[in-house]
C-alpha cells in the first residue's frame, strides 16, 4: 500500500522550497488551528463532544494533564475516509488514504508519527484506554493534513481529500546523507538554510543522458532538477520528499570540497586575476570553513536556477555556495580554484 501512497503529493502548501509555519487564528471563544497545538479556549470540562467531516463520533475526547485534547484515532480516521490497519505485535496503527501519499504509524505511548518521510512529534503520546488509542486533536491537522477546530467543548474535525500536486524545482546540493536507514540530500544551502530531500527506493534518480542510476551517483555540487512533494516539514530546514530526481550539471571531482557562507573580501592583483575570501560553515567533514578562491574562464558562476551571471555580482558580503578542490594549500585559510559558484544574493 504504501508504495501506491508514495506516487503522489498532496497540494497543502504554497510552491515554495521551504514552507512558512503555521499558525492560529482565535476569536472570540473559537479557535481554529492549521498546525499548532490544539488547547479549547473555553472548555471548563475535562470531555470534549467529537465531530468529524459533520458526523458525530461515539466516543468522546478528553483533555490530558499536559492540555492536549486526546480524541479516538480510528473512529475520525474512519469518518474522514482514511483506512486504519492494527498491528497487535507492534501496538501499532496504520493510517492511510487511498491514491494519496498520505500515511503514518501511530505507536501506543510512543510521541513520534510519521510524516512525509519523517518522525515528527507532537508533545503527546497515543494513549489506549479501554481497547481505544487516543491521539492529539493536532495529528488530524499536523500529520494527517486536515482542519481542526476546538469551541467550547465541542471538537470539529474536517478533510477534503484536494488534487495531488508536486512542485519541480532547481537545487544544487550542499550535503549528501548516505546512511544505510536513511538516505537524503540537502539543496540550496547548509545547516538551517536551503531544503532537505528525503529519498527511498523508489526514488527514481537519472543522470544527464536520461539513464536511471543510484544514490551514489548523487554529490556536492551538482545542480540537478527535483520533483518533490509539496508536503514539507516545519523544520528548518524543511525537509520533503523527492519522487524523481535528474543530474542537470555534474562535479568535475566526485571528491569536490564546498563551502556555504559569504565572501569575505574581493581581491585583484596587478594582472587582473581576481579571487574572493569565502567565510562561513564547510558542506564536508573535510571542507574548511574559510577559504580562498581564485576566479577564472574556467570558474562557472551561477544562481540558484542555474542562470549564468557575471563575476561581477561577486561582491564583499554576498552570499554564496563555493565549490571547489579537492586540491588545497597548506595555508591558512587554504587556497584553491573555484570550479563553481552559486550566487544567492547579497
Amino acid at each position: 500500500m504504501k508504495q501506491q501512497l508514495k506516487k503522489q503529493a498532496v497540494s497543502i502548501i504554497a510552491a515554495s522550497m521551504i514552507l512558512s509555519g503555521g499558525a492560529v487564528y482565535a476569536e472570540s471563544t473559537q479557535a481554529v488551528v492549521t498546525s499548532a497545538q490544539v488547547i479549547s479556549t473555553e472548555a471548563s470540562e475535562h470531555s470534549f463532544r467529537v465531530i468529524a467531516n459533520d458526523q458525530n463520533i461515539a466516543t468522546a475526547g478528553f483533555m490530558n494533564k499536559d492540555k492536549h485534547i486526546m480524541v479516538p484515532l480510528r473512529e475520525i480516521s474512519e469518518a474522514l475516509g482514511f483506512n486504519v490497519t492494527w498491528h497487535q505485535d507492534k501496538q501499532s496503527a496504520e493510517v492511510s488514504l487511498v491514491n494519496s501519499p498520505i500515511w503514518t504509524m501511530v505507536t501506543t505511548d510512543v510521541d513520534q508519527y510519521a510524516y512525509n518521510k519523517m518522525n515528527v512529534q507532537l508533545g503527546a503520546k497515543p494513549t489506549k484506554i479501554a481497547g481505544k488509542l487516543y491521539v492529539p486533536a493536532t495529528f488530524f491537522s499536523e500529520i494527517m493534513r486536515g482542519q481542526v477546530v476546538t469551541e467550547g467543548n465541542q471538537v470539529n474535525v474536517s478533510f477534503q481529500n484536494e488534487d495531488v500536486k508536486m512542485i519541480t524545482a532547481q537545487g544544487v546540493i550542499t550535503s549528501v546523507n548516505d546512511d544505510e536507514k536513511y538516505k537524503s540530500i540537502q539543496v540550496n544551502g547548509t545547516g538551517v538554510e536551503g531544503t532537505i530531500l528525503n529519498i527511498d527506493e523508489e526514488t527514481i534518480i537519472r543522470n544527464r543522458a536520461g539513464e536511471q542510476v543510484d544514490f551514489s551517483a548523487l554529490s556536492l555540487g551538482m545542480s540537478i532538477e527535483v520533483k518533490h512533494s509539496l508536503a514539507m516539514t516545519m523544520s528548518l530546514p524543511g525537509q520533503t520528499y523527492a519522487y524523481e530526481i535528474t543530474i542537470v550539471e555534474a562535479a568535475d571531482d566526485a571528491n569536490m570540497l564546498g563551502t556555504s557562507g559569504a565572501i569575505e573580501e574581493v581581491r585583484q592583483d596587478d594582472e587582473g586575476n581576481l579571487s574572493i575570501v569565502v567565510k562561513g560553515m564547510g558542506m564536508s567533514d573535510v571542507s574548511p570553513e574559510q577559504v580562498v578562491l581564485r576566479i577564472d574562464s574556467e570558474t562557472t558562476i551561477v544562481d540558484v536556477e542555474g542562470n549564468l551571471i557575471d563575476s561581477d555580482q561577486l561582491t564583499k558580503d554576498a552570499k554564496v555556495l563555493a565549490y571547489y578542490g579537492p586540491m588545497l594549500t597548506k595555508s591558512l585559510p587554504p587556497i584553491g580554484h573555484a570550479w563553481k559558484i552559486v550566487y544567492l544574493g547579497s
